[in-house]
């Protein structure tokens, strides 16, 4: 839950007797709360008669009619799981069903706030999601939310090789899809073991215009790629002049397609390999703006490279066209988090490098991405977006002085004491799974030295632990 205004203050005159509102933004306007009245895409209903946030609220869900919202995070999947709920109206009049069923109303925006009636400032975000389903019952309407994740189930790469964009292209790479490139894939010294015949690049660098007697382009990412380092035919190191459109010489160069409006990398030819050969190089990916070609500016963070992609593959659905500057914000991520968790890569030296070609969906990227970091989780957050935190011993609730003594067990499923037992005088008291929404701990473990004969307790607020409840 996130607060706004006095709330925190507010509520607690109020106690339990705070009213839940739900606020729904229609695709299209349908939404007719009395006879005569316009229609409109604003359809704001609530559990009692209340006047909040700057608007009315028809008192249409009953009591009970909001279905509980639970979010949290669990040490053992590094998954983003749906975040969904349900809240029962009542419909004798068949206006909200009708509303909902006139147009495409599936994936409105929709929003759950507590409110402080008459305020216009003060409340609090309970879920952001959308209009994901509803259904009828005796008098009533059930509208099911969820996060607002449609986006993250589409295919990445998404852009295939077609013939229509590149007419001299070989028969065999046709549908093929164009990969995007993260991080320093650097094969130096690489060879084809076990054989430890050729050198060769990183990466294969796929051929996508070939015109006999004259040039051959071969691909290396969609986008504009920070650096080509080298580039190998049959494991042989060429020789680049580096500038584009040079007479007589191979080099690489950044090419928008007018034809599809896409931005590629390319390695031009004017020696053409041999059809059968294989073409391989070592490439440093994206970087945040496009004003060099050098590699010094290359994303490694791979909490940026996560942004990168989310922001403007997923979300900003990209052809690789980034002037000047790529996005670095989007309404789906929570940019505060991020760069939490990127400030304690960089703090750690850790950096990241994929080469995306399979067609997977985002969600599915993602989630294999934060599985090669085990420290970082992902959730929903209130406000429908996504939140990165950390999950390991240094987390900001313990204290500095003395170490700590309990940590994450190995098998990372529980919590161990990380000192003897005998060197113990007394107890320790461990208070741990916090839940943020009560403001309390809901669990408590206790290691004790029975052969002592002090007893003086010492207690150890655990704001990191198992399955923490958000």
């Amino acid at each position: 839950m996130s607060f706004f205004g006095n709330f925190a203050a507010s509520a607690a005159s109020y106690g339990e007797q705070l009213p839940a509102v739900l606020e729904i933004t229609l695709n299209v306007a349908g939404w007719v709360p009395y006879d005569g009245a316009t229609p409109s895409v604003a359809m704001n209903l609530s559990s009692g008669a209340v006047s909040a946030r700057g608007r009315a609220y028809y008192p249409r869900v009953p009591s009970g009619g909001f279905q509980g919202v639970t979010r949290g995070v669990d040490v053992r999947a590094s998954g983003l799981g749906t975040v969904s709920t349900r809240v029962t109206v009542a419909d004798p009049d068949g206006r909200v069903r009708s509303a909902l069923e006139t147009g495409l109303q599936r994936g409105s925006a929709a929003a759950i706030w507590r409110v402080v009636p008459d305020s216009d400032t003060d409340y609090a975000s309970i879920f952001t999601g959308v209009v994901h389903d509803w259904s009828r019952l005796p008098g009533q309407t059930v509208i099911e939310l969820r996060t607002a994740e449609d986006v993250l189930r589409t295919y990445h790469p998404r852009w295939p090789l077609v013939r229509s964009e590149w007419f001299f292209m070989p028969e065999d790479q046709v549908g093929e899809t164009t990969p995007l490139l993260y991080g320093k894939q650097d094969g130096t010294g690489l060879t084809d073991l076990p054989t430890l015949e050729k050198p060769h690049g990183m990466i294969p660098a796929l051929p996508i215009y070939i015109v006999a007697g004259s040039i051959a382009w071969y691909t290396v990412c969609l986008g504009p790629a920070s650096f080509i380092k080298d580039v190998y035919v049959d494991g042989v190191k060429q020789v680049l002049s580096n500038v584009y459109g040079s007479a007589g010489a191979d080099c690489y160069a950044v090419y928008g397609s007018l034809a599809g409006g896409k931005t590629f990398t390319i390695v031009e030819f004017v020696t053409i390999p041999a059809e059968d050969a294989v073409v391989t190089v070592n490439a440093f990916g994206y970087q945040p703006t496009n004003a060099t070609f050098d590699g010094s500016g290359v994303i490694t963070n791979p909490v940026d490279q996560i942004r990168h992609f989310l922001v403007n593959w997923v979300v900003e659905r990209s052809r690789g066209y980034a002037p000047g500057a790529w996005e670095t914000s989007a309404t789906i991520i929570d940019g505060t988090s991020f760069d939490d968790m990127a400030a304690w890569a960089i703090a750690r030296g850790i950096e990241g490098a994929r080469y995306m070609t399979e067609g997977r969906t985002a969600l599915e990227y993602f989630r294999e991405w934060l599985e090669s970091f085990p420290a970082l989780r992902s959730f929903w957050n209130a406000e429908g977006q996504i939140e990165l935190c950390l999950l390991t011993p240094d987390w900001p609730g313990y204290p500095v002085e003395p170490f700590p003594v309990f940590v994450r067990a190995e098998d990372a499923l529980s919590i161990e004491c990380d000192t003897d037992s005998s060197d113990i005088t007394g107890r320790i008291t461990a208070n741990y799974l916090r839940d943020s929404v009560e403001g309390k701990f809901l669990r408590k473990m206790v290691v004790e030295d029975i052969s002592s004969d002090v007893l003086q307790d010492a207690s150890y607020d655990l704001n990191w632990s198992p399955a923490r409840q958000l």
